[in-house]
């Protein structure tokens, strides 16, 4: 969800497939915007299937000219295309040798007890994830207007992100609200 990291939360279903990745993963790529890239994102758990982009108008040929599609045939020209994907299989996944880590290291309860695990642990990996930080504008600016990466978050610390603050970003607009009809 490449939105995490300009410091915003995950949207497009993040919220609902995210929690449902197996072991940590899910709360280690919501917390950290770490991305997944082809094949990872189905090696995830995310994608039902991975197809190589060059054989992606072939396959799209092939679902287009179906007679009558039903669930199954759908699934037997997708799992095809799956089959004959040879990066997918010669590829380990990305996050493979950390799996152990961001299991253990993103157990806790809450993000203080995460990163007091973080810091506890030392490793490079660990240091590594203890650089994030939210704040929509600012990311924004350091992601995609100068790129330089470097954002200045506002609040600095997650010490400072009062339950005051937490309350001020759900307070009613007035007559500023959205209004459904």
């Amino acid at each position: 969800m490449p939105e995490t990291a300009i410091g915003l939360f995950p949207d497009v279903g993040g919220g609902y497939f995210l929690p449902r990745l197996p072991g940590r993963l899910g709360l280690y790529l919501a917390l950290t915007g770490f991305r997944l890239k082809g094949s990872d994102v189905q090696k995830a758990g995310i994608a039902t299937h991975f197809v190589e982009s060059e054989k992606l108008p072939s396959l799209e040929q092939d679902l287009v000219a179906m007679k009558c599609p039903s669930k199954e045939s759908v699934a037997n020209v997708l799992d095809s295309y799956h089959k004959k994907s040879y990066a997918a299989r010669d590829k380990p996944f990305v996050l493979t040798e950390n799996l152990d880590k961001i299991n253990s290291l993103f157990s806790g309860n809450s993000v203080e007890e995460i990163i007091e695990n973080l810091k506890c642990d030392g490793s490079s990996f660990a240091l590594k994830q203890l650089q994030r930080g939210h704040d929509f504008y600012k990311g924004v600016r350091a992601v995609l207007i100068d790129k330089d990466l470097k954002a200045k978050w506002k609040p600095e610390l997650l010490e400072e992100v009062t339950d005051e603050y937490i309350d001020g970003c759900f307070t009613s607009l007035g007559s500023r609200d959205l209004k459904f009809s």
